[in-house]
């Protein structure tokens, strides 16, 4: 049957020529006649029964099928028994693999053979197929011009001495007579392979080696039982994932200790490396932690400024507040608190504390980093920032991670405020006096973003001095001016230490009878007892406070009046005046 359809092609031939040479062609001025594109070498001077790589000639010289003895590359040369491993690139329109043909007769069908002229894994072997797709289909054309059916595709397993391995994406041949692995597939996954010293050997992405193949009849012929445990092809990721499953979703790290420290019996060896698994991203997902000491700190005074706002409290404060506003310079970790009673004066503060640090630091803020609350965002706010040139940072929503500085100094003020008002039982309403004493007691204590100072010896560059702290919510006596008393009255007042003045140099002390904080210098202070909020007395003194009754001289006795102690009525009933009304012209 070939020698007929090699004759065949041979008359074909001479029909041809003779044609030419009894002029049947057409003149050398003439245009060429125009043929569909040949299907098979895409070329238009011919039909496609005369094609020369037609599937079904037979060359008279090497025997193969694909193309006439015309083309035939061993025409000069005597064929060879057992064909090389070569790649035809044609062009064609349809999806196309380019691959190699094997004909070895000493191998054995099943073995796996190293190419570096396929494109993709193939098996000709559907059992060795973990899973077949045989809904993909495609075509692939080998060395000799001929194409194959490619009759599915999925992973591979193969039986190592460590276990089951898998080949990921392999597409099912039946009509080839090896196994390849594809070189280039391999590199795609990070995998380099080298060939010296007639070995191939093979490493993962890490760098480690994988396996090595011996040179044999000038192939690479693969034998799976001298496979190490790291498979080439992350054979032990599909176990794993199994495994993974079968466990409940438990973390892969914990079973290849499983496995490692020999906890159970009949494990295979998993992968521990941490894969993506949808599942466990959709039921377990958790917030990645945010790095330590890898924060950007500025190197100078307001060059950055972190602020947040605290609040509202249940309970207003003395003055009605009920909010807290913190500035923070990076640099020096300085703190300034002020009150507000309402999120729209933020801005005003803002104001207020620029012109403040500014003038003490002969600097400008350059940075301003805050939460994306809306008191901070509004278009008043932000236009004045872009005006003088200060950046703003935004938070990104709820990770208050990313302003850290500030929260954390809003929880250290709050828990000392907090310890403050339980120690003593205080009421609820003193908490701004809280905070305002602990952000005092703050920048001049010690911080773990300052060596060896303080924040407030970092700011104003002098030590602190401490001689003048006294316990928070003492009993204290502070004088009382002259000009408030008269001779007799008391000369000092009891009132309940509050803090320390700001802008003064004074304390602030809570006055018992009018619930107003007062600033004075001339105070004693006796630490040993503390006010009694719940039975309003001293706390060692069994007696409740009172207020002392003044002294009042006798009405009968005419003293000398002191300016500003009178009212109007005694005025009056000490005045010679009438006290009844005339009667008549002549009384009055």
């Amino acid at each position: 049957m070939q020698k007929q359809q090699a004759g065949k092609g041979k008359k074909l031939l001479n029909l041809r020529s003779k044609g030419k040479n009894e002029g049947g062609s057409t003149s050398e001025g003439s245009k060429q006649k125009k043929f569909l594109a040949c299907t098979h070498c895409k070329r238009n001077t011919h039909s496609e029964k005369y094609s020369w790589w037609r599937p079904d000639a037979i060359c008279g010289n090497c025997k193969q099928s694909g193309h006439i003895t015309k083309v035939c590359k061993f025409k000069n040369s005597d064929p060879k028994p057992q064909q090389a491993h070569l790649v035809d690139e044609v062009d064609t329109q349809e999806e196309q693999f380019f691959a190699v043909t094997c004909f070895s007769i000493n191998d054995l069908a099943d073995t796996w053979l190293i190419d570096s002229g396929c494109t993709h894994h193939l098996c000709n072997d559907a059992g060795m197929f973990k899973t077949l797709d045989e809904s993909y289909k495609s075509r692939i054309k080998v060395g000799n011009g001929e194409f194959l059916e490619v009759k599915g595709r999925e992973s591979v397993n193969v039986q190592t001495s460590s276990g089951i391995k898998i080949i990921p994406d392999v597409l099912f041949i039946p009509e080839i007579s090896q196994n390849l692995l594809s070189v280039g597939q391999m590199m795609e996954k990070n995998y380099s392979l080298q060939f010296k010293d007639h070995k191939c050997t093979i490493f993962d992405p890490s760098g480690e080696q994988v396996f090595c193949v011996k040179m044999k009849n000038r192939s690479f012929v693969v034998d799976w039982d001298k496979v190490s445990n790291h498979a080439y092809v992350s054979a032990t990721q599909d176990i794993s994932n199994l495994w993974h499953k079968r466990f409940g979703h438990f973390n892969q790290k914990g079973l290849s200790i499983l496995k490692q420290k020999e906890m159970v019996e009949e494990l295979p060896t998993l992968n521990g490396e941490i894969q993506l698994c949808e599942t466990c991203q959709l039921g377990k997902q958790s917030r990645p932690p945010f790095p330590k000491g890898q924060a950007w700190r500025a190197s100078q005074k307001l060059q950055l400024i972190h602020t947040d706002v605290c609040g509202p409290m249940k309970t207003a404060s003395l003055c009605g507040n009920k909010y807290f506003i913190l500035f923070i310079d990076d640099y020096t970790r300085m703190c300034w608190v002020y009150f507000i009673k309402f999120k729209s004066e933020v801005f005003t503060i803002f104001q207020t504390f620029k012109a403040l640090v500014e003038n003490q630091s002969d600097m400008l803020i350059k940075c301003l980093r805050f939460d994306n609350g809306t008191e901070y965002t509004s278009n008043q706010f932000l236009e004045f920032c872009n005006s003088r040139g200060i950046m703003h940072q935004y938070t990104t929503p709820y990770t208050p991670q990313q302003n850290g500085v500030c929260e954390r100094k809003n929880r250290t003020v709050m828990e000392m405020a907090r310890c403050l008002l339980l120690e003593n039982k205080m009421p609820n309403k003193l908490w701004a006096e809280a905070v305002n004493t602990s952000v005092y007691l703050l920048n001049r204590l010690p911080t773990k973003a300052l060596e060896d100072k303080t924040p407030y010896e970092g700011w104003n560059g002098v030590k602190p001095a401490v001689d003048h702290l006294r316990i928070f919510s003492s009993i204290c006596y502070y004088h009382i001016a002259e000009p408030k008393r008269s001779k007799l009255d008391n000369k000092a007042q009891k009132g309940v230490l509050m803090g320390y003045g700001i802008t003064t140099k004074g304390y602030r002390i809570l006055c018992l009878q009018t619930e107003k904080v007062i600033l004075s210098r001339d105070v004693k202070v006796n630490e040993a007892i503390t006010w009694d909020w719940e039975h309003q007395k001293n706390m060692i003194s069994d007696q409740p406070f009172t207020i002392q009754p003044q002294l009042v001289a006798d009405e009968s006795v005419d003293d000398f009046p002191v300016r500003g102690t009178r009212s109007l009525e005694d005025i009056h009933l000490r005045c010679n005046m009438t006290i009844l009304e005339p009667t008549s012209y002549t009384e009055a």
